[in-house]
């Protein structure tokens, strides 16, 4: 990738990572989620870049049980579509996979956002997390034949497994006296190994456990985070103390999966429609991105949502037109200055810059 790309790309990195909901993703200044994931969006379009006219698998979709009505949350599903649509006009093959719960967000018979892109259900078992190995395992080989040319997988703001001893001590090597107290204390206790929301509620019984094909999968295969919060696969590549002193509750949610790129957000469907921009960029073309990505659609989608109750707002926890507890129109600003970073590099030979 060439500088100048890169460029715009950190562009597109810092206009997501700004922080209105006050999540804490940079709370502290020198240390913080940022700062550890710094350029993992430009690793994560140089994995997807790797090999054109292969599958991409993404995956989303966050279940908020006690919503009015209980749905997903709208933060992942909107970052999903955009990225699909964007991905598939660059010529990749594309899959979305939800549980059986969260399906309906990114169904196109309902939505009419993802014309030939193929969706997949996962079940959901009561048996997880006890069985959730067995039941992926299932489910994979039912499905490894449809995907022999499976590139990467992308998590958009979905949910998986806290921290346990056992993580914690992967994740750092043999853990000090001063690490184990502090787990200890500020740590998830009892619900080690249990998915838990932003409250730290524990919605294990109402996730599916697609964090084993993040666990499992072959060194052929890149993955990539998207989250906001410290609870969402791909978390797991952030140590756990920069998590737990930046996040409210950080210590007790913090996911244990790492991704080979996590992308970090302000909020999930920020970073979503990032790697849409920044692979439109990279692959020179940015119509794809310009297209698909418009202050239009997104508002149609939203207003889809809202006026169904199929996606709620996960902080207000019903359905309306906010995101993350935002008012719509500050998502309707991030949108325009990733429209514009996107503009000024189509621009970019106009104003004697080159090509790329």
């Amino acid at each position: 990738m060439k500088n100048d790309v890169k460029i715009y790309l950190r562009k597109l990195q810092s206009i997501m990572q700004t922080d209105p909901g006050q999540r804490g993703i940079a709370r502290c200044d020198e240390l913080n989620l940022c700062t550890c994931t710094n350029d993992h969006l430009i690793y994560a379009v140089e994995g997807l870049s790797a090999d054109m006219e292969t599958t991409i698998a993404i995956v989303t979709g966050f279940y908020i049980p006690d919503a009015n009505p209980p749905a997903p949350e709208n933060d992942g599903p909107m970052g999903a579509i955009a990225l699909a649509n964007v991905l598939r006009q660059l010529g990749f093959r594309i899959v979305i996979v939800a549980d059986q719960r969260c399906l309906l967000a990114v169904d196109n018979q309902f939505t009419q956002a993802l014309p030939d892109v193929e969706l997949v259900q996962f079940p959901i078992s009561s048996r997880f997390p006890k069985g959730a190995r067995e039941q992926f395992q299932q489910w994979m080989a039912s499905r490894e034949a449809s995907y022999p040319d499976l590139k990467a997988i992308v998590s958009i703001e979905c949910p998986g497994p806290c921290h346990s001893k056992r993580s914690v001590s992967e994740q750092y090597g043999p853990v000090s006296m001063e690490m184990s107290v502090q787990f200890k204390t500020s740590g998830p206790e009892r619900k080690a190994g249990r998915v838990l929301n932003m409250w730290s509620k524990d919605i294990t019984r109402y996730v599916a456990p697609l964090h084993w094909w993040f666990k499992q999968k072959t060194d052929s295969v890149f993955t990539i985070g998207i989250g906001d919060g410290g609870n969402e696969i791909g978390m797991g590549s952030i140590p756990w103390h920069v998590i737990q002193q930046n996040i409210k509750n950080g210590g007790v949610i913090a996911c244990r999966v790492p991704t080979d790129a996590t992308i970090v957000a302000g909020v999930s469907n920020w970073g979503g429609y990032a790697l849409a921009a920044a692979m439109a960029i990279n692959m020179n073309q940015p119509q794809a991105f310009l297209d698909h990505v418009t202050e239009m659609s997104e508002t149609a989608l939203l207003e889809w949502y809202a006026s169904t109750g199929v996606a709620v707002d996960g902080v207000h926890k019903r359905p309306n037109m906010t995101v993350d507890g935002l008012p719509w129109d500050v998502h309707l600003s991030v949108i325009r200055e990733m429209r514009q970073v996107v503009d000024d590099f189509k621009n970019r030979d106009s104003e004697g810059n080159g090509n790329v």
